[in-house]
């Protein structure tokens, strides 16, 4: 009898643990008052007791499917950061929301201006994001663009696509073949008027080396479609803590044979940044605390040139510069404490001086076998690096006024060739 108890307890308990951490799944489609799917709507179930929040986009029918644990939620729809439907529910079973009709005056994916393309499209192994479309991404650098790009992350300078373990830059359908550290340098000195749509490439086709769970993010610049000559000129202003401004332009040529252009960007940009930090042990603590101020004031220029051999053949070069310079202040402190009383207070000063200059050179031929994307590419790649940093830290004790000063000046040259 008590091992019957005992067995039954048991069962008991895993029934609960089961039931806990059961998921159930929900399920609808999203379509517009005129009957039409919505596509790429943001569909995500929000519960305060849960941290992590579920969620995904609709695909081209206009369907979704989320799952969740047990649990009180709200259902939202959701297009660029705005909300535009929300339903409470309580999920016990898989459920099957049926069709979830949206206004169409509120979805900015159902005005159609004079027969543009949608700002966002799904395609089979890919996303396009279309540039040239959107009014709120123009006069950026590239890094801040794909910021609100959909699927890709960019944090601290380091890009990503959701769901991918490493990620590949492309320039036109050409590896961007720099070190992943100049990757961020290479992007801010592009500027938005010139890239036409960006391509978040997540099941990357055959014709594309395979580098396990890696995606490819493939930006498209603008070419100039009119014959003759053409140009255009931009400025910039911003506001964040400081100001920030850049001016550029661009001047073009195109005839039956040959398609060239000259870019040219000047920009200068300073920013805030304050953090702080907490290290709380058993008996030990640390607490630090730092505010800085970034500048960064960079000089980029690109030239293409390419000249059609005939329908199937082109041959020509593309090369880049990039001159930035980057300078920043700051002061920052440091607490550590044993048990509640102060130990030691470290004050430091930190100023640096970064300045590289970049140089790539790609020289490519193409030849196309057939009118659906077959083709061969054949291509030489240049980078040149010349890296110069200067490092000052100065850092004191307060309570005995001890001063260290540490300064570290390194200058580097690399040239890699592919």
């Amino acid at each position: 009898m008590y091992n019957f108890y005992a067995y039954l307890f048991v069962a008991f308990s895993l029934f609960c643990t089961a039931s806990r951490g059961q998921s159930f799944r929900v399920q609808g489609q999203v379509l517009n008052a005129q009957k039409q799917p919505v596509e790429f709507m943001d569909v995500y179930l929000t519960s305060e007791p849960h941290s992590t929040t579920p969620h995904t986009y609709t695909d081209s029918l206009g369907r979704f499917t989320l799952e969740a644990p047990r649990g009180s939620y709200v259902l939202a729809l959701a297009e660029f950061g705005t909300q535009k439907h929300s339903l409470d529910l309580l999920l016990t079973e898989d459920v099957d929301m049926g069709v979830i009709t949206v206004n169409q005056t509120v979805l900015l994916d159902s005005i159609t201006i004079q027969a543009k393309k949608k700002l966002i499209e799904r395609k089979v192994d890919r996303l396009v994001f279309n540039v040239e479309n959107s009014v709120m991404s123009q006069g950026m650098n590239m890094m801040d663009v794909l910021k609100s790009t959909p699927l890709v992350n960019v944090q601290n300078e380091s890009i990503s696509i959701v769901g991918k373990g490493s990620v590949v830059i492309m320039i036109n359908d050409k590896i961007l073949n720099i070190p992943q550290s100049d990757v961020s340098n290479y992007l801010q000195s592009l500027n938005s008027n010139d890239v036409k749509k960006i391509e978040v490439i997540t099941t990357p086709p055959s014709k594309y080396e395979a580098q396990g769970n890696s995606g490819i993010i493939n930006i498209v610049l603008k070419t100039n479609q009119s014959k003759g000559w053409s140009g255009n000129f931009t400025s910039f202003y911003q506001k964040n803590i400081y100001a920030g401004f850049g001016i550029g332009g661009t001047l073009s040529y195109k005839s039956k044979k040959v398609t060239t252009s000259l870019k040219l960007n000047q920009r200068n940009n300073t920013y805030r940044p304050h953090g702080t930090r907490n290290l709380l042990g058993n008996s030990a603590s640390i607490y630090t605390n730092e505010t800085r101020k970034d500048e960064k004031n960079s000089i980029s220029g690109s030239y293409d040139f390419d000249y059609q051999v005939n329908k199937n053949q082109n041959i020509g070069l593309l090369y880049d510069f990039t001159d930035d310079n980057t300078k920043m202040d700051a002061i920052g402190s440091s607490t550590y404490q044993h048990s509640e009383s102060i130990d030691s207070v470290f004050s430091t000063n930190q100023k640096q001086i970064w300045k590289t200059k970049m140089h790539t050179l790609h020289v490519y031929y193409d030849l196309k076998f057939d009118s659906i994307g077959k083709k061969l590419s054949l291509g030489i790649n240049y980078l040149s690096n010349i890296p110069n940093k200067v490092n000052n830290f100065n850092t004191s004790k307060n309570n005995d006024e001890q001063d260290i000063a540490i300064r570290n000046t390194s200058v580097m040259k690399y040239a890699i060739y592919s």
